[in-house]
């Protein structure tokens, strides 16, 4: 049984979720473009209010306590939906395996109940902790957008990752 539960993120998360986010870079590595730094209540309030997004609070279901977030960019045209702003804010909960549940429970959700076709994600190519996670939940990757983004005098590659419904079901 999973550990994590998805839940409907709204005002009420904003201060713990502002807090997770210490810095320029951090708000960067896990948001990309979406914010800016420092991160406010303005900008969840504008954030949360887009009808295309599904945006989760993630609970640890036996500790009973806020640990991270998540969201699904859904088009329901094309049957697919980016994952972003993945999550695990709580510092004392890394390196458990919660971020590998996570994502199953994005999987499910997305393949199971949304029944979508495709999910893709976006990371940054040194971030190869989140890579091996990903890639052990059967995303694969598509390419690689070189330097695409800035981060003080420094540029970053983003990967681009993905997964198919029929490659999710033959791992089960």
């Amino acid at each position: 049984m999973s550990q994590i539960q998805l839940e409907p993120f709204t005002s009420v998360d904003f201060d713990q979720f502002i807090g997770w986010i210490t810095s320029e870079k951090a708000l960067i590595q896990f948001a990309g473009p979406t914010f800016h730094y420092p991160l406010t209540r303005e900008q969840l309030e504008t954030h949360i209010s887009s009808e295309s997004r599904e945006i989760f609070r993630v609970r640890h279901s036996t500790q009973n306590c806020i640990i991270g977030h998540a969201e699904m960019v859904v088009n329901k045209r094309n049957e697919s939906a980016r994952l972003a702003l993945i999550l695990i804010g709580d510092p004392n909960m890394r390196g458990k395996g919660l971020g590998k549940e996570l994502i199953r429970e994005l999987l499910s959700l997305g393949f199971n109940k949304m029944n979508l076709h495709r999910l893709e994600l976006n990371v940054y190519d040194f971030n190869q902790s989140a890579i091996a996670c990903y890639q052990q939940a059967g995303f694969r990757i598509e390419g690689i957008l070189r330097e695409n983004q800035r981060v003080g005098n420094q540029f970053w590659s983003t990967i681009v990752m993905s997964i198919l419904k029929n490659e999710w079901e033959s791992q089960l």
